[in-house]
């Protein structure tokens, strides 16, 4: 018996499968294609987590605004006081200090502060410019509040700091040795936190960006504090704090300079890939 009429039929049948029109429903324009949907019951898609760039700007713009209204509030509040034309005591006591100072003074000294820790413990990207002028900004008005009530830092003593401050009030023509003995000192102190910075950052994994910058928050207080004792060793200081930070930078860039030198002999003509 043959089996052609059978095969006849089959092929009949595929080519009428294949001329009727498809019977799914067309979706409109601008509507969701459930063909291509995930089937019922799988995983959601991911949602699309939308970027911080633009809350860490606003962030960082609210507190620059505020530091620089805070230090202009801060300047203008004690411009009428005696600055050095009152009578000076032997020692200034902190309720002396937060006694003498407007309430402005104070407050802005405050928001100064809290700038500085908002910048360190809100920032997520690691910029030092914001929490350094911060910090700065409150160290200096922390240095000239007891001058603005009247106190004079006492002048750094010894035959070698009499000697070199008069070579250089000579130099430069100042009438005496006297304000460079006692302004030199606390000048070299605000210094001395720029190469102790880099030195704290070269520690790395070691020390965390908050970690860092609480340090030297507490290394800058500290020398406030005790700043007529550490007078005499704070130049020396300055020196030997510039002196180390190339000797402790230099060696990681010197190691890093061979392996430089390898890749781009390994490259044609001396040329670095893109």
């Amino acid at each position: 018996m043959s089996s052609a009429p059978w095969t006849t039929q089959a092929h009949a049948s595929t080519a009428g499968a294949a001329d009727r029109p498809d019977s799914r429903p067309v979706p409109r324009a601008g509507a969701p294609d459930d063909r291509f949907a995930p089937p019922a019951g799988g995983p959601d898609p991911a949602p699309v987590v939308p970027s911080d760039d633009g809350s860490e700007r606003r962030l960082r713009g609210g507190l620059w605004a505020l530091l620089g209204l805070a230090t202009l509030v801060f300047w203008v509040s004690v411009r009428e006081l005696p600055w050095l034309g009152g009578t000076r005591g032997d020692v200034l006591t902190g309720r002396q200090l937060l006694e003498g100072l407007p309430l402005a003074a104070l407050a802005a000294g405050g928001t100064l502060l809290l700038v500085f820790v908002a910048s360190v413990t809100l920032c997520t990207r690691p910029d030092p410019w914001l929490p350094g002028a911060a910090l700065g900004s409150a160290l200096v008005a922390l240095h000239a509040a007891p001058a603005a009530l009247g106190w004079e830092p006492r002048p750094a003593g010894g035959v070698l700091y009499s000697e070199t401050a008069g070579f250089l009030a000579d130099a430069v023509g100042l009438d005496g040795s006297g304000p460079l003995l006692r302004w030199g000192p606390p000048i070299c102190q605000l210094l001395c936190l720029v190469p102790l910075w880099l030195l704290l950052a070269r520690a790395g994994g070691r020390l965390s960006w908050p970690g860092r910058w609480g340090a030297l928050y507490l290394v800058a207080v500290g020398g406030w504090v005790w700043r007529d004792a550490l007078a005499p060793v704070t130049p020396p200081l300055l020196v030997a704090l510039a002196v180390a930070v190339p000797l402790v930078l230099l060696p990681p860039l010197r190691r890093a300079a061979p392996a430089v030198a390898v890749y781009r002999r390994g490259q044609p003509d001396g040329r670095t890939k893109d």
